[in-house]
């Protein structure tokens, strides 16, 4: 643990994240150091001029991080914490983004940088309504993301994915044709998948015009 890279993200939080942090398995704090060291380049490459996190986000922060163990997952986090990394100790507004990674799994995390990336190449420095973001994916596309080989059970598996973002409200809508697996599934955008896309970029300074910024090249996405 190096005292001076949790000093600069942490901030006045240090000391409540050093008792917690004692308290954990060596698998456990490996995985902090891994959102730490993820978030700390970020803060440096985003030119943060925060002073720390709220306490609050922390511990959501370090409870969902201590048991992950999907890499993309532990970079949401980071990012989450470079977004909660301000001047103002007393809003713990990532505890809300948080709470939608504590109800999906890390198969729809996946999925769900998979969705905003593909709609931020399709509609780059576009006008485009955001009525109108909507996008195929096709299953060869989810199945490279998630890295696994198809078998009997992946349909329903693909079924779970895409309407676990849906209820979340993190996409709008998921359509699925008949032969949804040679057709792929058309979905829309939401304006809070929008928002917990740049919020895992370390990009909350944005979330007040996420539409416009998500769509904007100009703007520094560095995460993944």
């Amino acid at each position: 643990m190096q005292t001076e890279t949790y000093k600069n993200l942490f901030g006045p939080s240090l000391s409540y994240f050093t008792s917690e942090y004692k308290s954990l398995s060596e698998k456990q704090q490996n995985n902090i150091d891994c959102i730490v060291n993820t978030a700390s380049s970020l803060i440096v490459t985003y030119r943060s001029k925060g002073i720390g996190i709220n306490s609050r986000v922390v511990g959501d922060l370090m409870r969902q991080g201590a048991f992950a163990e999907n890499s993309l997952f532990l970079k949401y986090l980071a990012g989450i914490s470079v977004s909660s990394h301000t001047d103002e100790m007393q809003s713990d507004q990532g505890s809300y983004y948080i709470n939608f990674l504590q109800q999906i799994s890390s198969y729809q995390v996946t999925i769900h940088k998979l969705i905003y990336a593909k709609l931020r190449k399709i509609f780059a420095d576009t006008k485009t309504e955001r009525s109108n973001w909507q996008t195929t994916i096709s299953i060869a596309e989810v199945l490279q993301q998630l890295q696994i080989k198809p078998d009997k059970s992946y349909r329903g598996l693909i079924k779970h994915i895409f309407k676990g973002l849906q209820r979340l409200v993190l996409i709008r809508e998921a359509k699925f044709a008949q032969d949804f697996m040679q057709q792929g599934v058309q979905i829309r955008a939401s304006g809070i998948g929008v928002e917990l896309y740049l919020w895992a970029q370390g990009r909350g300074d944005l979330s007040r015009d996420s539409l416009k910024y998500l769509i904007d090249t100009s703007v520094l996405l560095e995460n993944f």
